[in-house]
């Protein structure tokens, strides 16, 4: 009997993503008459020609520093009419046209030397306007100006230059945009003889240049603050500007997004940004255009709620990620496994690199593991601990056909700390036609070429088991692989040929000699025979004789229009961890996991995945996040594949929407394995957020995901402490009926999930009646199941010496459930869905455990205490239901 261990527990922790982009821009000019007067005296003006004479000056700063023949600007101010460097008016006007103006005060701390050949006077070289990325006095982090009056049929040459007294990078980022754009850099500190300045740009047709500043990504002041003290605009055929140095930091690439994952008050101007608890819609480019992409929180867990701000401060500028899009973070660990987001809006036609970035102040390896999946699928590695200049991409990858890339992240094989911790900084979407950042992954990607699809199985009920191990303990109709060859029209479980094909296609095969020390005593629920179960290939993350960190191989021949499910069983003898990660991707992509050590009658199992276009499934195997073995050996002894034809009935499904008390130790995954160990084949999602009442969930998401979800069973869970407060009408009496309603009409039935209290003090049974009463009356106002776990609890500790407070992390605090408690909770779940007693079931472990925010630990009870566990389940049950 299969037992499924995916990670699906979906949150309302959420978080975002953010876009930079350097594009190539082009500026107008426009005409003027001579003299200093204004538009109303000077009807036609001189034109804004190709001599020398005739570029424009501008001083940024104190008014009181206007050089003649310079236009000046302060802080509150704009400029119509400028005049030439011969002093005559122009139609060039310039004015404040979005963000926020500089500071008021201008900064006079520049340079009062500057070099000669810049042509700068030292009125207009010391002072400036500024602004700070980080709130400073009246500071803003965002400036825009806009020139116009300019020549739509001409194009101009922008040259800036600032200067403050300063030891650390005060760089400034000047984005300049007309008809195209593009991105200067230069950096402020100590300056005294660099002027940076644009190609030649032409202005919208409108005549306007737009200039948008903010701090550079290799600005390292812990403000961020960015200056502008002077500025040039010369027709494109003048040579007055000198040639600017290089930028240290190079532009990214057209229709680039890049988006900063971590605290929402470290935002960059032009990054989108994403904390915990926000998505982000029609994100924005380099240049502050919107655009149609937008990123979700769709499958797994969101990340901690609390950002990580321990990152580095001083990224490497060839990667062009500022400081405040490095140094903080979302991350997860073995608590929050697994993390998923998508990225829709994409166009299907078009390839796109991802490139991630992630930094943590750290000594151990905190490598993650970002899996990719769009039309096809890719897995880049990246070890976070005190990164600086590293980051990772993928190749192009076409999203699905609904514009969707899918993103996975969880610990990589190489990740040694002892919580997992994984980590997300940045993220940068580009065009796969334009060039990415040049990076080195810490661990090789694999390859994702597809195998040459044969001639697609028919739709028929059938199963196919394969053997991996040494040929020589090949079981009749199971198909045999041994390490040096793939299988070609393999047998279903009757003995007929097929189209089906498995052949290694990415990453590398298993080492050359199998394991051949698994069980021998399978248990005869899995199906799988003791030739099967005893041997297996496997490879170790690191290097263990010919042994490979990751392992991949492609079922071909399957029948694009149906779906299969997969289900994976490895046993190793051994006493430590040696979890091994699955990750399987079709037209979409699950992961499962699965502890080989010593393992006899656990096999995890995929839901329903439908193969791409091309009717191929991918399967990766490496070890997984909680794997504790030296070598991080991992191992593939037998997988079964069977068609949605084959399969049992329809899944059941279930949505668990609550708190902690549904959160610790994974309950939802729980049960789910517990009635698939029953023969129940259910799946168990759950919307979940610690300290937070069924107030939260009906704003933050959960209509929205029972009404997409197609659920079959909807559980609630409340605060215990709601059944004794003044707010109990309108936090729970009132919502409930209004949840049950969307849960009716998406076709599913509502239950209650009835806690327990929050310690045993000498009033427990009388808080219990007044838990009870709260849920047995909504339950049978709307018709209702209830689930009395409370009163499980409560006669567990009346007749056995069992603590389902007990947790073997901390101290108990007697609140939330141990391992035992959640256990208990399961049993209770079990036999109220399906009126029948969990007593027997042999699931009872493994399964992770954990007390926020401590790290997770995989457990197994005793089966004396599982049967115990499941007679006071059923007796509970019983007693409530009579």
């Amino acid at each position: 009997m299969r037992q499924t261990r995916t990670h699906r527990i979906i949150t309302s922790r959420a978080g975002g993503l953010a876009l930079s982009l350097v594009l190539a821009l082009s500026v107008q000019s426009g005409c003027g008459n001579p003299g200093e007067l204004s538009r109303a005296d000077q009807p036609s003006r001189t034109a804004f020609t190709t001599t020398s004479a005739t570029a424009i000056n501008i001083d940024f700063g104190s008014s009181s520093l206007g050089t003649s023949q310079w236009n000046n600007v302060s802080s509150a101010s704009s400029l119509t009419s400028m005049v030439n460097a011969s002093g005559s008016a122009t139609t060039v006007d310039l004015s404040f046209t979005n963000g926020k103006e500089f500071a008021t005060a201008p900064n006079t701390s520049g340079t009062t030397s500057p070099d000669s050949a810049l042509g700068i006077p030292a009125s207009a070289a010391s002072d400036s306007l500024w602004g700070s990325i980080s709130p400073y006095n009246d500071s803003n982090p965002l400036v825009e100006f806009t020139l116009s009056g300019l020549d739509s049929s001409e194009s101009y040459s922008l040259g800036f230059f600032a200067s403050r007294s300063a030891t650390d990078n005060r760089q400034t980022q000047y984005t300049v945009t007309g008809a195209s754009s593009e991105v200067v850099y230069l950096d402020a500190a100590s300056n005294t003889d660099t002027m940076v300045s644009t190609a030649a740009i032409k202005p919208n047709t409108a005549g306007e240049i737009k200039v948008q500043l903010t701090a550079g990504p290799a600005n390292n002041n812990s403000y961020g603050f960015f200056y502008l003290g002077s500025l040039t605009i010369e027709d494109s055929g003048t040579t007055t500007i000198p040639t600017p140095t290089t930028p240290t930091t190079p532009t990214t690439t057209p229709s680039a997004v890049s988006i900063d994952f971590g605290s929402s008050s470290l935002t960059t101007a032009l990054w989108n940004n994403v904390s915990s608890a926000a998505s982000l819609t029609n994100m924005v480019d380099a240049n502050g255009n919107a655009t149609t992409v937008d990123l979700s929180f769709t499958g797994g867990k969101e990340f901690a709620s609390t950002a990580n701000t321990s990152g580095t401060t001083s990224p490497d500028s060839a990667l062009g990620i500022p400081v405040s899009a490095a140094r903080d973070s979302l991350w997860g660990s073995n608590s929050y496994p697994v993390v998923e987001f998508t990225l829709s809006g994409l166009d299907s036609s078009e390839g796109y690199s991802l490139g991630f970035f992630a930094s943590r102040s750290a000594t151990d390896n905190r490598q993650t593991q970002y899996t990719v999946t769009g039309a096809s699928s890719e897995v880049v590695y990246l070890n976070a601990a005190s990164n600086t200049d590293t980051m990772v991409s993928t190749g192009g990858i076409k999203p699905n056909t609904a514009g969707e890339i899918k993103v996975q992240l969880a610990a990589g094989p190489a990740n040694s700390n002892s919580s997992g911790y994984f980590y997300l900084g940045s993220l940068m979407i580009e065009l796969s036609n334009a060039p990415t950042t040049p990076t080195t992954p810490t661990t090789p990607t694999t390859p994702t070429t597809p195998t040459t699809p044969t001639t697609p199985m028919p739709s028929v009920a059938s199963t196919f088991n394969i053997d991996f191990g040494s040929s020589s303990v090949t079981t009749a109709q199971w198909n045999n692989v041994s390490s040096a060859a793939g299988l070609a029209s393999m047998l279903d479980v009757n003995g007929n040929a097929s189209a089906m094909n498995l052949s290694f296609t990415g990453g590398k095969e298993f080492a050359t000699s199998a394991n051949t020390s698994g069980t021998t005593s399978p248990a005869s629920a899995l199906g799988v025979p003791a030739s099967a179960a005893s041997d297996s290939l496997w490879g170790s993350t690191s290097p263990y004789q010919d042994s490979n960190p990751l392992v991949e191989f492609t079922l071909s021949g399957l029948d694009s229009s149906e779906s299969y499910s997969l289900g994976f069983f490895a046993s190793r003898s051994a006493t430590d961890n040696r979890q091994t990660q699955y990750t399987v991707t079709g037209a979409s992509t699950e992961v499962v996991y699965l502890d080989a050590a010593s393992n006899t009658d656990t096999m995890v199992n995929t839901g329903a995945i439908k193969p791409n276009t091309s009717g191929e499934i991918k399967v990766q195997l490496t070890a997984g996040p909680a794997n504790t073995n030296s070598s991080g050996f991992f191992y593939l002894s037998a997988l079964s594949i069977e068609s949605s034809a084959a399969a049992p009935a329809s899944s059941l499904r279930f949505l668990f929407i609550g708190n902690s008390f549904t959160g610790y130790n994974y309950l939802p995954e729980i049960f789910e394995s517990l009635a698939n160990s029953g023969g129940k084949n259910a799946v168990a999602d759950a919307h979940i957020m610690y300290g937070q009442d069924l107030t939260y969930h009906w704003t933050n998401g959960a209509p929205a995901m029972i009404s997409s979800g197609n659920y079959d069973h909807v559980v609630l869970q409340d605060y215990s402490a709601t059944a004794w407060t003044s707010t109990r009408e309108a936090k729970f009496e009132n919502l409930a009926p209004q949840f049950d309603d969307v849960i009716v009409q998406s076709g599913g039935e509502t239950a209650f999930f009835m806690t327990w209290p929050y310690n045993r003090d000498s009033n427990w049974g009388g808080t219990m009646d007044v838990i009870d009463g709260m849920y047995t009356s909504m339950g049978n106002q709307l018709g209702s199941p209830v689930a009395p776990v409370g009163r499980a609890w409560e006669l567990l500790l009346a007749t056995t010496t069992l603590d389902p407070y007990y947790t073997p992390f901390k101290s108990t605090d007697l609140i939330h459930p141990g391992p035992i408690g959640s256990y208990l909770t399961a049993c209770v779940f079990y036999a109220t869905f399906f009126d029948e007693s969990p007593v027997g079931l042999p699931f009872y472990g493994p399964f992770m455990a954990y007390d926020d925010p401590s790290p997770s630990t995989t457990v197994t009870l005793s089966a004396s205490v599982a049967q115990q566990l499941q007679n006071v389940a059923w007796q509970a049950y019983l007693s409530y239901k009579n």
